[in-house]
């Protein structure tokens, strides 16, 4: 994906259909053993630091700070931003943060230690935003973008059912193929 230019389409699940798969209710009960909890966002040390271990698995496209996901003061945010706090004992191994919309969450950024990476914490994060979302009632969960070319981010075209926006049109279902 390096230097290649890409078409960028934005994706959304349709919570009131959404149950999850074999897989991801397998990435449940395998980080089940961890402490998963919701509140406030934050951009504390744990987080910062959390972010600057994260960042070292990418090879390009690097990001510089958390601040470039979330904005450099939380407090003019535009809306309420809530943060999933994955916890190992007292260490915290993976956070994400969503948008709390009307009747729409959408997530904005995910981040995960390395050393836990068999444990899927980024597909796990996404999960607990689906299910905190749906136990709130709302609609739709936005899962942020993804490329139509083969990219690192196919993993969010995986939840089902999904739809992709065709830009200048409307939203589409997304035929996902395993």
């Amino acid at each position: 994906m390096s230097g290649q230019i890409c078409r960028v389409t934005p994706l959304r699940v349709l919570l009131d259909d959404w149950n999850p798969s074999k897989s991801e209710k397998r990435t449940i009960r395998k980080n089940a053993m961890f402490q998963t909890k919701w509140h406030s966002a934050q951009m504390g040390e744990k987080e910062r630091e959390l972010f600057h271990i994260h960042k070292e698995r990418f090879t390009d496209n690097i990001p510089n700070c958390l601040e470039n996901f979330l904005g450099w003061a939380l407090s003019d945010y535009p809306c309420e931003l809530m943060q999933c706090s994955v916890y190992d004992g007292d260490r915290l191994i993976a956070c994400s943060y969503l948008d709390i919309g009307e009747n729409a969450v959408s997530s904005v950024y995910g981040i995960f230690h390395p050393n836990y990476s068999k444990q899927r914490l980024g597909i796990y994060t996404m999960l607990a935003e689906m299910i905190y979302a749906q136990s709130k009632g709302f609609t739709y969960y936005y899962s942020g973008y993804a490329t139509i070319e083969k990219s690192s981010y196919d993993y969010k075209k995986s939840f089902c059912p999904q739809q992709f926006y065709k830009w200048g049109e409307e939203w589409y279902p997304m035929v996902v193929t395993k």
